[in-house]
């Protein structure tokens, strides 16, 4: 089992430092895979006290019954597929953690994985030449903030998925599915290296 440490002693050549709250965006082309793959395993190693950390746990945030907020249970659904000893997942189309339970959800989290890198997706609004984007950042994520809601932040890592412009949340279920899907088979394309290093 590689640990922590070891996978970035062997690949500190790779890695740069990146600023809190520096966001990287990235197409979901196939052919950008692997550049978001380096900068998600990049801005995980530069979390705090990152060599002390005993595994990962990703956050899908949202709800299936709105087409721009399903990112996160969708994502999550397929993520189920990594998950073990050193990887949890909550948030899927069964159990989706979004602003109702958010913070029921936080409560178990930090009460049981002490200690632990925390991924956190959603879905955003964005500039209207951005729509279609993934984002990543390092940072707590500000879940509901683009449409006006005041939920708990989350995450050391955060990564979104810009679904509209428009900041009203009506125009969330006007939001076109494949664009969603574009976003999962991305994003799962992407994180299911997670479990090679998280084992």
């Amino acid at each position: 089992m590689e640990t922590i440490k070891n996978y970035i002693f062997k690949n500190r050549n790779d890695f740069t430092i990146n600023r809190i709250n520096e966001v990287s965006y990235f197409s979901t082309n196939e052919s950008d895979v692997d550049n978001f793959t380096r900068c998600l395993l990049n801005t995980i190693m530069n979390v705090k006290g990152i060599k002390k950390k005993k595994g990962i746990i990703i956050v899908c945030i949202g709800t299936d019954r709105s087409t721009g907020d399903c990112l996160g249970p969708l994502l999550g659904y397929k993520l189920k597929e990594i998950e073990n000893d050193r990887i949890k997942v909550f948030g899927t189309l069964k159990h989706p953690v979004h602003a109702m339970n958010m913070d029921c959800y936080l409560e178990k989290i930090y009460n049981t994985f002490r200690n632990w890198v925390i991924i956190a997706v959603d879905a955003s609004v964005g500039a209207s030449d951005h729509v279609g984007l993934v984002t990543i950042s390092q940072g707590p994520l500000a879940p509901g903030a683009g449409v006006g809601k005041d939920i708990s932040r989350v995450g050391d890592v955060s990564i979104t998925g810009i679904v509209t412009s428009s900041r009203s949340p009506e125009n969330l279920m006007g939001v076109r599915l494949s664009i969603i899907m574009d976003m999962v088979e991305f994003l799962y394309s992407s994180m299911e290296h997670l479990k090679q290093i998280f084992k």
